[in-house]
């Protein structure tokens, strides 16, 4: 009886610890085994049958292509000029390629084979290449027709009659205080130097890369 007790008291204080409902019961491997294998062999057949359509899980289009270039920005780039050329974002199929992709374009650069372009692509890039060819005739056109004059070559043609003037009047040069650039030749530039940097200058619209569009 007491050894009964004893015995009782044990299997209560392991139970102390379980949480939840009880199991109903163990089951072997071996039945799991079964259970697995008629579970599969009945899927099997109603696949057959066509009863269940075997459905692939494939991702949303959305992730597994990239974002569109201009949604990168955001107005939130540097606000200052590129110190160097912008990275060529025309091609970044490698951001997503798959192993197999890899795989195949790895055998055409082998053959030399070119990567195909969409027929979207070419005629974009036709028309875009035929209106910047448009542009340029006409801005050409209007340089020729009407070329303003600069600040610099008005104000160097205003000096050049200021100083025909005065020859032909035969002004005498005053005296000048001590100049320390013209007295002592600091700056050494000479006038074709100059010419040469100003026209330099003129040309800067030309050192900025653009983009596939040269015009708006």
């Amino acid at each position: 009886m007491a050894s009964e007790l004893g015995e009782t008291a044990q299997e209560d204080s392991e139970d102390d610890d379980m949480v939840g409902p009880q199991v109903e019961g163990k089951m072997t491997k071996a039945q799991y085994l079964l259970d697995m294998r008629a579970l599969h062999i009945k899927r099997k057949l109603d696949e057959e049958k066509g009863g269940i359509s075997k459905e692939v899980k494939k991702r949303e289009e959305w992730m597994l292509e990239l974002p569109p270039e201009k949604a990168s920005n955001l107005g939130l780039g540097p606000r200052s000029f590129r110190m160097k050329e912008a990275p060529d974002m025309s091609n970044r199929s490698s951001w997503t390629d798959t192993p197999a992709d890899k795989l195949r374009k790895e055998q055409q650069a082998l053959k030399g084979e070119a990567e195909p372009v969409s027929s979207e692509d070419t005629t974009r890039m036709a028309f875009i290449k035929e209106r910047d060819n448009v542009m340029d005739k006409m801005l050409q056109q209007t340089k020729e027709k009407e070329k303003p004059e600069s600040l610099l070559e008005l104000h160097q043609k205003k000096l050049k009659k200021k100083k025909k003037k005065e020859e032909k009047e035969g002004k005498k040069k005053e005296r000048r205080p001590f100049d320390r650039n013209i007295d002592l030749q600091v700056n050494r530039f000479d006038d074709a130097q100059k010419k040469a940097i100003f026209k330099k200058a003129q040309l800067l619209n030309t050192r900025f890369s653009s983009g596939e569009s040269k015009y708006l």
